[in-house]
C-alpha cells in the first residue's frame, strides 16, 4: 500500500514538473508578444509626435530589454510611457 502511494505521489511531481515549465514558457511567449506590440504601439501607432520627443534612458534600456527577450521589467515602463506620450496602451491578453 505504501509503495503505490510513493508511486502516485512520484508520478504527481514528474507531471507537475513537466508541465510547469511549458506554461512559463507560454506567459513569457506572451509577455514577450505583448511587449513588442507596446513598442509597435509607439513606432508606428499614427499619432504624430514632435521631434523635441526625446526617448528616455529608461525608455530605451526598456525598448532593448524587450528585444532581448526580457519583458517583464520593460512593460511597465513601456506602458507608462505610452501614456505620458498620449497613446492608448492596447489590452493586455
Amino acid at each position: 500500500m505504501l509503495k503505490t502511494a510513493t508511486l502516485g505521489a512520484v508520478a504527481v511531481l514528474l507531471t507537475a514538473t513537466t508541465f510547469a515549465p511549458s506554461s512559463f514558457a507560454q506567459d513569457r511567449a506572451k509577455d514577450e508578444a505583448y511587449c513588442r506590440q507596446l513598442i509597435n504601439e509607439y513606432t508606428y501607432g499614427g499619432k504624430p509626435r514632435s521631434e523635441a520627443v526625446f526617448e528616455s534612458l529608461r525608455t530605451k534600456v526598456a525598448i532593448d530589454q524587450c528585444r532581448s527577450g526580457d519583458p517583464e521589467p520593460a512593460i511597465p515602463v513601456l506602458q507608462q510611457m505610452l501614456r505620458n506620450q498620449g497613446f492608448d496602451v492596447p489590452p493586455r491578453s
